[in-house]
């Protein structure tokens, strides 16, 4: 049982990342107390919270649960983040949507990738909504899946679709960093999102 891991894990003093999807009424029974950092968008925000409203259903949680980090999402309109002392926004990436499949999931992934590098949350939260970003320009999960190069203050996504896809950088920034390295251009799409900061 999910409340059961739960307390296990706040005994042994672990951070615990919770995504309660898909949101049922069992996990209303979950002390949030024990929770590190709940990620969850806004069906789940009404879930927990009761408040169909986001600022809202953001500001109870924050009230009624003051140790927990909360990112909400919130797709097109990208995410927010709170902790008691600061909120930070993460605007969303504008790509062409196709599909939504695997859009939470890899925001998850990857945020939680980067908390385990101690990345510090305004970039996690920029990292992972390029992620997402990514996964809703594709059809499908399984195409969602990529591999990031991290040069210091870019991000370039490595897939073996063959095409090119350039977001906030040009061509020149893009052979400039990718000389020396050996990628061939033909046969990967390249997507690279500026991250400022890095």
């Amino acid at each position: 049982k999910v409340d059961y891991i739960i307390k296990k894990a706040c005994e042994k003093k672990m951070c615990i990342v919770f995504n309660p999807s898909p949101f049922d009424e069992r996990l209303k029974d979950i002390d949030y107390n024990m929770i590190s950092y709940l990620l969850i968008n806004e069906v789940e925000a009404k879930g927990i919270s009761g408040l169909s409203e986001p600022e809202e259903a953001l500001t109870y949680l924050e009230e009624k649960y003051k140790s927990m980090k909360i990112v909400l999402t919130l797709g097109s309109k990208g995410c927010m983040y709170l902790d008691g002392k600061e909120r930070i926004y993460q605007s969303a990436y504008k790509v062409d949507v196709k599909d939504t499949t695997a859009a939470g999931d890899t925001f998850t992934g990857y945020f939680v990738s980067e908390l385990s590098k101690n990345t510090d949350i305004k970039k996690a939260l920029q990292i992972a909504s390029a992620a997402s970003a990514i996964a809703v320009s594709r059809e499908g999960a399984a195409p969602s899946t990529f591999t990031w190069i991290n040069t210091p203050g870019v991000l370039i996504l490595i897939s073996g679709i063959i095409g090119a896809k350039i977001q906030k950088c040009s061509t020149a920034e893009i052979l400039k960093l990718l000389k020396g390295t050996t990628i061939q251009m033909s046969k990967t799409i390249i997507t690279v999102f500026l991250i400022l900061g890095g």
